[in-house]
């Protein structure tokens, strides 16, 4: 995989593709997708991963949306990962950490796809500071269910590739059915495994129980009835939370065997949170009776705290629930924060 990465990369180079440029990679999920993502990072550009199981009205809105020099669909990442013999070039690209890495669309507040940019430095912070949460290591094997176009899927596709991991790659169809998605994970031993709310209750419907698993939560919120249901039928699990705009996931928890609460945790390495009342003014701890409180999430680049974490461009200074005008006292600190638009207890 890392010498179709390398092949793929050198071609790139050689059309003139690197820093700055941006490659769209709609490839199915195989491993000709991460030869995909990889040589394009190699390369030293940035990708944008489009699923080919989308909507076309979604599809044809981003690539009309983003400056894109190429498109890499299966047909093409299918004859890079040929052995046809062709010398490999050592990968020359050195991103800095303000160097974009890939650009990924959501949905956006208004129902339209936005796409949100995110940097090498955020993203290198996201994987060391999940290594460390949940202690990955080469023994372990990650299950890559998520689709590329989600964001989920950064993590269950590099974190093993950081730590000597193993990927399991499951397709479309596999996530959907869940008593064939069981006895994936239990033929392939599989040690990690991310998946929504949703997910996780599917699969517990058709007797999930696998003791040795590392459940990771996140995309929605996890109740507490279904974090009391899987809770026993896991080694660990962690509930996570995190916009896209903040590279991923920004806060996490473990959940305990007797747990009688569900929270989202404390922030990952790197990243500051606050919780603002509608004058955007710090709440103190425990104030009760706050008016619509916001979680605010906080790690910028270069920051006077050394955080990573948010978007390119995404940093914002007002926040719908304050009277037009109103500054928050945080700027003085001489940073931005991103409005997550979410309220907290």
């Amino acid at each position: 995989m890392d010498a179709a990465a390398e092949r793929l990369a050198g071609r790139l180079r050689s059309k003139g593709i690197g820093s700055g440029a941006l490659v769209e990679v709609r490839a199915s999920r195989t491993e000709r997708l991460l030869v995909g993502l990889l040589g394009v990072l190699k390369a030293g550009a940035a990708y944008i991963p489009l699923d080919p199981e989308y909507p076309a009205e979604r599809l044809d809105f981003i690539t009309g949306d983003t400056c894109a020099v190429l498109e890499l669909g299966d047909a093409e990442l299918s004859a890079v990962t040929e052995d046809t013999g062709e010398p490999n070039k050592p990968a020359t690209a050195s991103p800095e950490p303000d160097d974009l890495a890939y650009v990924i669309y959501t949905s956006g507040s208004t129902g339209r796809p936005k796409g949100v940019q995110i940097e090498h430095g955020s993203l290198v912070n996201l994987l060391l500071a999940m290594r460390d949460l949940l202690d990955a290591r080469r023994a372990h094997r990650w299950l890559a269910s998520a689709s590329a176009a989600f964001d989920m899927s950064v993590p269950e596709l590099y974190l093993p590739l950081v730590t000597g991991g193993t990927i399991v790659m499951v397709s479309e169809t596999q996530t959907r059915e869940g008593a064939a998605l069981r006895e994936l994970i239990a033929r392939h031993e599989v040690t990690h495994m991310q998946a929504t709310p949703t997910g996780w209750s599917m699969l517990l419907d058709v007797g999930f129980d696998a003791p040795g698993i590392t459940a990771i939560t996140g995309g929605e919120a996890l109740t507490l009835t279904l974090a009391q249901r899987l809770r026993p039928k896991v080694g660990r699990l962690v509930n996570l939370y995190g916009p896209t705009e903040t590279t991923v996931w920004s806060m996490a928890d473990e959940i305990g065997p007797e747990t009688d609460r569900v929270t989202i945790g404390h922030p990952l390495a790197n990243t500051r949170v606050y919780v603002l009342d509608e004058r955007l003014t710090p709440v103190p701890a425990r104030l009760h009776d706050v008016p619509r409180p916001r979680k605010w999430s906080q790690s910028t680049c270069r920051s006077p705290y050394g955080g990573f974490g948010p978007a390119r461009g995404s940093h914002v200074t007002a926040v719908t629930a304050a009277p037009m005008g109103t500054a928050s006292p945080l700027s003085k600190l001489g940073f931005s924060i991103l409005n997550c638009r979410d309220s907290v207890k």
